[in-house]
This record gives structure tokens, C-alpha cells and sequence, in this order.
């Protein structure tokens, strides 16, 4: 009755539903349902068109669609919220399963689908509207799962066909092509070969590719092809993701042009989704090709034959994508891109194609290139090393050149990036660190850049200990000069602009125990272009700092400028090196007075006086000669350009800087001795400045402090040579 609503229908629908338990199979219900309901095939079946009903009309996806009709051919003894057509649908699907279970199941299903095929030609596929063509679709996949598969979807399809493609509405054309791929998916789980469907939505692809390819100013039309674009990748995403197998034709839907006119048209939110959709592609079809083996040959050779394809024609827009990013110096590489680079090369790895580009040549290109950025090496790394074949092809030959990689990473990215993170993790399970971290678990709570350190740290140590000239010492010096290559230009833009915060604050750190630790490594004299130097004059003494990144820089320095101090006092060859020597000279100029006037608001800053505590290190149990030459010389400095006695003399400050020098006295005698022409001399002029003749307080101190160098340094030392007369 034309005046029954919606929910009568339901109503009446349901309770029939219940009451089906106990009925026989009857064919006359379901032909006398199907004459109401073929009348309202454009029917929404909403319970109020103007209220928010909790059915839904259209389906999001080929697969929901699909899943729906399946669930109502198998759950018909379940309550479900459904629309009075979709009660009708498990209505047929229950009467015709029990029907087609009995003799002569022929003849009745000859008769009900003759009576709902009569229904349906080129007149009325035109009139159906876009919920029309879904209720369409839903009725013949419900048949097609329940009934003849190849019977149903074969009339499916020549209906569809009628409709043409060139002048569909947007909407029509996205339902139908949900009906093609719920229909491919209805073969997969009756495992049949989808080969037949898979070119009907392939050429139409292509069709839509070549379309959009060329369609670059109509923006309406632009964005209904790309919906279309978008419903065919994600059903086929759908479809490969899902398959444990893929031996019913499902690769045959990565087959044709379609990408081939479609990557060059793409714009960037359109390249982020494609490619997307190729690295899940790829990866999901790499993984069942490794679980595979190799066992089966025909399976394998069609996979290598996907590949192949892909390669060609996706591989070079990746490939020119990339290329033109690292030309134009960008700041950032899209996440998607890099993973597909990683997808290619694995691929390349695992699988010999002939026109892919080998391994190694993609690996040193992307992972290994400081051209690239810091966070797509960084990524890119990640992918391959979770790769076992990988791994183990990149530590046979590029070890090395990937932890230089990684101390790029470290300094450039900061602390809290998750790649970063997942990158130091499989660095520290390589060979060669587990043997420099003597195999500890030092990656648990350490950031990238203090594992670095740590490394750096335990390699000094180890250098400390090799003979020079060994091969180990040679082994651990050339690791070291591979690490930090190309380390000056790495840090450069973040010293210079003094930014970001955090990175700044690690290359000051990991700089510091690479200058503290290796030394000797950093430095030749016979070298101009050696990287301690340059370092120094970088981080310690820029020739222009700006103010607005002074404050940063200034902090770090404060923090580290220790370790590179430290560093310098370790070189051989100290005393003979002028430039050394005049780098140490520039230090002291520039940061001494600074530090002392923090040592002097703040006593307790003791222990973090870069200056004292280098020569409080120089003070071994055993000394040697080269921090016995850089104490000395250090003091000299401080001799020459910092003793100075406050004007007028404060006798008191006065007695403190000589009992200061006499507790030095008691390590290192001949230092201070060295200094006594120098202190006799400040206090001649300290009187002199004064003007009123002998200063007995100055006088007196001194003389005291002359008996105590005399008790220290025994006959060795007299006492008249230094007196004031």
C-alpha cells in the first residue's frame, strides 16, 4: 500500500522475518515482496526525510557493501538495524537458500530470477537514481552469494553496461564502480578468479587516468576524478592488503597506464595518497612473495612480472620526485616519499628485475648521502635495517659509512624524533658498537647524542691504549675520521643561526667529546685543512656572532667548553705547535675574565670552571710530559695577561691569591717558581702606584710565601734571587 511507511514496513518486515523460522520455503512470498518493492527501487526506505535516520543509505566502501549483503545472507536469524529493503533482502536470501536445498532447485531459481531479470533493461537501468543503483547492486550481490554466481554477475554486468560511462552522473559512477570491486571481493571469498571484473574496472581506470591527466583546469571535474581515483586505490589497497595469496588475478588490477598518466598530474595532497597507497602495495606483495620462497614457481614469476611493471612506470616519477627535492634544497622530504624509496630498494634487494636499479646504488643515494636531509636518512635507514636481508647486506660493506649517517641524524634531529630513536636502537646492535660499548645495554635511557658520545668516548680510550702506528690504531682512527666526514659542513647552518635550540646544544655536546676523546685524530700539523681547528674557530671563536643566537651559543660554550680545552691539552707535539698554542692564548682572552666573574658571584661554580678543572687534570699521580707543557704553559698565560693585584692592594686579597699559588706549589714547584719574576714585578708597581713607598703587608706575604715555595722545592730553590730589596 502506497500510504504504509517506513517504519509499518520495518515492523511488519521483522515480525515475518521471526515467523520464517517455522515456515517452509516459499517461493510465492518472495515473488510477492519483489512486485512491491522492483516499484521503489529509488527509494531511500528513511523512517523521516526530515530527521537523522541510523541507517545508512549508501555504503562507504565495496567492501562494507559487500560485507553487508553477506551478513544478510548469513545472520537472517539475527535482529539487525536494517531499512525495510534491506529486511526484504534477507527475506529472499533466506527463502531461496532453503529453496534451492530441494529438489528441482533448477526450475525455482529458473523462475525467481526470470521474474526479478524481467525487471531490469536499458529504460529502467536509466531511471534508477544514485540509492536506486545501490539497492540495485545490493539485490544481485545478494543473489549472486545465495544463488549462480556466474549467472547473476554476468547479467550484473550487461545491465551496468547499458548505463555507458561517458555522461553518468559523479555519484552513479562511484556506486557502480563499489559494485564492481564488492563484486571482485565476493569471487575472493568463494575463491574464484577475479580476472573478468578486474578488466572491466582496469580499463576504466585508465580511462579516468588519462582523463585527469588532461583535465588541469576544470576544478569540478578535477575533483570528481580524483574521488574516483581515490574509491579505485583504496578498493585495490583493500584487495591486495587482504589476500594471504594472491593467485585469483588480483594483480591483474595494478595492471595498464592508468598510473602511468596519473603520477605526473598529481599534486602533492594527491602524490601523498598514491603514494601511500603503492608503499602498502608493495610492502604487502614483497612480504607474500618472501613467505612464498620461491616455492611456487607461477606465483612467483607473475609477482616479478608486478614488480617489473611498477618499476617502469612508477619507479622514475618517485625516483624524478625525490631528485628535484634534494636539487631545490628542501627543508623537508614527505614521509610517504620516503618510505616508497625504501619499498624500491628492498624490492631491488630481494628481487632481480632487469630494469631495476641495484641496491647498493639507491642505498648510498638516499641512506648514505649528506645531500639528503636528516630526517628522510634518517627514516629511510630505519625501513632498510628492519629488513634481516638488508641488514646483513648493509653491515658487509657499509657499516661505516651508515654510523657517519648516524652521527649526522644525531646532531640534526632532535632527541625526541621517534626515527631517530628506532634508528640508534639498530645502531647499537651493530658488531662494531656492541664491541666499543663492550656489548652494555647503553641505548636504555640515553639519547642518540649521548650514545654518541659514549662511542667517541670509548674509542679515545681504546686509542689511549693501542700503540700508534698498530693496526688497531689505525683501524680505530680511520672509524673516526669516517664518522665525522664532511662534520664541519653538517653542523654549520644550526652553529650559524644558533638554532634549534636543542640540536645546537648537541652538536656542542658531541663536538665537545669528539675533540676531548680524539684528539690526536682531528689534528695534523702538517694538514691545514684538519677539522680540530676549524671546530675551535667555529664553536669557540666565530669571527661574527650575531646577537640574536649570542645567548645560545654562549650557553652551550659555558657548558662544554671543558671538553675542548680538555681536548687541546691531550695533542702531542704541544710545546712545538705555535698555532695550537695560539688558539689556547685566543681561549683564555676571550672566555677567562668571563668565568671568573661567575666564580666570583657564585663560589660554588668551582667545579664547573672550565679552566681550572683542565689544569686540575694536568695534576697526576703520574705526569706526563705533554699535560705537564700545557699546565705550564696555561699558567703562563694566566701569568702574563691576568695576575693582577687590585688597585689600591687589599692585603687580604692579596694573601689569598698567593696561598692559592702555594697549594698549587705543593703539585707542580717549578710552575709557580717560573711566575715569581712576574708577582715580584705586580707588586713593585703596586707600590708604585700607590705612592707612598713600601707596602710592609705586600711585603711581608710574600716573604712568606717565598720560605713556603723553599720548604716545598728544598735546596733547589733560593729564596734571595726572587726577594724585593
Amino acid at each position: 500500500d502506497q500510504d504504509v511507511g517506513e517504519g509499518n514496513r520495518r515492523l511488519h518486515l521483522q515480525f515475518c522475518l521471526m515467523l520464517s523460522k517455522s515456515w517452509d520455503a516459499n517461493t510465492d512470498v518472495i515473488l510477492w515482496m519483489w512486485e512491491y518493492f522492483h516499484r521503489r527501487m529509488n527509494d531511500s526506505y528513511r523512517l523521516d526525510l526530515h530527521l537523522m535516520d541510523n541507517v545508512a543509505i549508501l555504503s562507504r566502501s565495496a567492501r562494507e557493501l559487500m560485507d553487508k549483503c553477506v551478513s544478510r545472507c548469513q545472520n537472517t536469524d539475527e535482529r539487525q538495524e536494517e531499512n525495510s529493503f534491506g529486511y526484504f533482502l534477507q527475506h529472499l536470501a533466506f527463502h531461496l537458500r532453503n529453496l534451492l536445498s530441494k529438489e528441482e532447485s533448477n526450475r525455482t531459481w529458473k523462475q525467481i530470477k526470470g521474474r526479478i531479470y524481467s525487471k531490469f533493461h536499458k529504460r529502467r537501468m536509466g531511471e534508477l537514481s544514485s540509492v536506486g543503483l545501490h539497492n540495485f547492486l545490493s539485490l544481485y550481490i545478494t543473489l549472486a552469494y545465495i544463488a549462480d554466481v556466474d549467472d547473476v554477475t554476468t547479467k550484473m554486468f550487461d545491465l551496468l553496461a547499458m548505463l555507458g560511462s561517458r555522461n553518468l552522473e559523479s555519484q552513479k559512477e562511484l556506486i557502480i564502480t563499489k559494485g564492481y570491486f564488492a563484486i571482485a571481493h565476493l569471487y575472493i571469498i568463494k575463491k574464484l578468479d577475479i580476472h573478468h571484473v578486474a578488466n572491466i574496472v582496469v580499463d576504466a581506470f585508465v580511462v579516468i587516468c588519462n582523463d585527469f591527466h588532461y583535465c588541469q583546469n576544470d576544478i569540478a571535474k578535477r575533483r570528481h576524478l580524483w574521488e574516483c581515483i581515490a574509491l579505485y586505490i583504496d578498493s585495490v589497497e583493500e584487495i591486495i592488503t587482504s589476500s594471504k595469496e594472491l593467485c585469483l588475478s588480483e594483480i591483474r588490477l595494478l595492471s595498464g597506464k592508468g598510473f602511468a598518466y596519473l603520477l605526473p598530474a598529481c599534486k602533492e595532497n594527491e602524490l601523498r595518497k598514491l603514494f601511500l597507497f603503492l608503499t602498502n602495495i608493495l610492502s604487502a606483495i614483497r612480504n607474500l612473495f618472501n613467505m612464498d620462497n620461491g616455492s611456487n614457481s607461477v606465483k612467483s614469476k607473475q609477482l616479478k612480472e608486478v614488480f617489473e611493471s611498477i618499476w617502469v612506470e612508477i619507479f622514475p616519477q618517485v625516483e624524478n620526485h625525490f631528485k628535484k627535492s634534494v636539487d631545490m634544497l628542501a627543508i623537508s622530504h614527505p614521509t610517504y616519499l620516503t618510505d616508497i624509496l625504501a619499498e624500491f630498494s628492498l624490492i631491488s634487494l630481494d628481487h632481480t628485475l632487469s630494469c631495476s636499479i641495484p641496491f647498493m646504488k639507491l642505498f648510498k643515494d638516499i641512506g648514505l648521502s649528506d645531500r639528503v636531509i636528516a630526517s628522510t636518512t634518517c627514516r629511510y635507514l630505519c625501513n632498510i635495517l628492519q629488513s634481516p636481508s638488508a641488514k646483513k647486506a648493509v653491515l658487509s660493506e657499509y657499516q661505516t659509512q651508515v654510523l657517519h649517517s648516524w652521527y649526522r641524524c644525531s646532531m640534526q634531529l632532535s632527541e625526541s624524533d621517534l626515527q631517530l630513536t628506532n634508528l640508534t636502537r639498530h645502531i647499537c646492535d651493530f658488531p662494531a658498537i656492541k664491541e666499543i660499548l663492550s656489548n652494555r645495554n647503553h641505548q636504555m635511557g640515553l639519547s642518540a647524542a649521548d650514545i654518541a658520545c659514549e662511542i667517541l668516548k670509548n674509542i679515545g680510550k681504546a686509542l689511549d691504549e693501542s700503540r700508534q702506528g698498530s693496526s688497531e690504531y689505525e683501524s680505530l682512527q680511520q672509524n673516526v675520521l669516517d664518522y665525522t666526514d664532511n662534520f664541519q659542513e653538517n653542523i654549520e647552518p644550526f652553529v650559524i643561526t644558533g638554532g634549534p635550540r636543542q640540536q645546537t646544544e648537541q652538536i656542542y655536546k658531541i663536538t665537545a667529546a669528539l675533540v676531548e676523546s680524539c684528539p690526536n685524530v682531528i689534528y695534523s700539523k702538517t694538514q691545514r685543512q684538519c677539522l680540530l681547528p676549524r671546530l675551535v674557530d667555529m664553536l669557540l671563536l666565530p669571527s661574527v656572532q650575531s646577537n640574536s643566537t649570542s645567548t645560545v651559543i654562549e650557553a652551550n660554550i659555558r657548558k662544554y667548553l671543558y671538553g675542548f680545552i680538555n681536548g687541546l691539552a691531550k695533542l702531542y707535539y704541544f710545546k712545538r705547535d705555535e698555532f695550537i698554542k695560539r688558539k689556547i692564548k685566543q681561549i683564555y682572552a676571550k672566555y677567562f675574565l668571563a668565568f671568573n666573574q661567575i666564580l666570583f658571584a657564585n663560589p660554588q661554580s668551582v667545579s664547573s670552571h672550565p679552566f681550572i678543572n683542565s689544569i686540575k687534570d694536568t695534576f697526576v699521580s703520574k705526569d706526563c710530559p705533554v699535560a705537564s707543557q700545557f699546565r705550564r704553559y696555561c699558567m703562563e698565560i694566566v701569568g702574563d695577561h691576568f695576575l693582577i693585584f687590585p688597585q689600591p692592594p687589599n692585603n687580604l686579597i692579596v694573601t689569598k691569591i698567593l696561598k692559592s699559588l702555594g697549594t698549587v706549589a705543593k703539585f707542580d714547584s717549578n710552575l709557580i717558581i717560573t711566575l715569581l719574576p712576574n708577582i715580584r714585578q705586580r707588586i713593585l708597581k703596586a707600590e708604585q702606584s700607590r705612592g707612598v713607598g713600601r707596602d710592609k703587608g705586600l711585603r711581608s706575604g710574600y716573604a712568606e710565601f717565598l720560605k713556603l715555595l723553599q720548604e716545598i722545592s728544598g735546596e733547589g730553590f733560593s729564596c734571595t734571587e726572587f726577594e724585593i730589596v
